[in-house]
């Protein structure tokens, strides 16, 4: 999916009963210094997703804030993740359920596929579960509650996280 289809996907989904915006876009600064804090270079889309959009609730899914010193957070979750012996992996994404979504990181470089981490088995899905941020926040949060639907791997995990008011 291409930025453009994703904002048109976005202006589409609004109509939802149950929509949540971002909070407010992330400055570039702040995007670097998470990159920087993380030794990692984050795929293209999802800078463009925290920049354009912002992180924080996205309708059914989290993005992880890459705001520094705000509890947790895109660097202060994976300083955890990396304390209990998961490398190669950036979670942006929790399910709620003690699980991330995110992506492998190679070198240095994040791919731009997303993939599962299990905190049971605490591995990471050896096939993506989407190509892209775009292709998952499309698949998992740009959906009506009436459209809802769970989506599953050879795991069975839950990609959608339920809300509960």
């Amino acid at each position: 999916m291409e930025p453009d289809e994703f904002a048109k996907a976005v202006a589409a989904s609004q109509n939802n009963e149950t929509w949540l915006l971002f909070p407010v876009p992330v400055p570039e600064e702040a995007i670097s210094k998470a990159e920087a804090l993380l030794g990692v270079q984050l795929p293209a889309d999802y800078k463009h997703i925290l920049h354009d959009y912002g992180a924080g609730d996205f309708h059914y899914v989290e993005l992880l804030t890459p705001a520094v010193g705000s509890g947790g957070g895109l660097v202060g979750e994976n300083e955890e993740l990396r304390a209990r012996g998961v490398e190669g992996f950036v979670a942006v994404s929790p399910n709620g359920c003690g699980d991330y979504y995110g992506f492998r990181s190679i070198g240095g470089r994040c791919t731009p596929e997303v993939y599962f981490w299990d905190h049971e088995v605490e591995s990471i899905s050896d096939d993506p579960v989407a190509g892209s941020i775009l292709d998952f926040l499309r698949d998992n949060a740009l959906v009506s509650s009436t459209d809802m639907r769970l989506v599953a791997t050879g795991r069975e995990h839950l990609v959608i996280k339920w809300w509960w008011w």
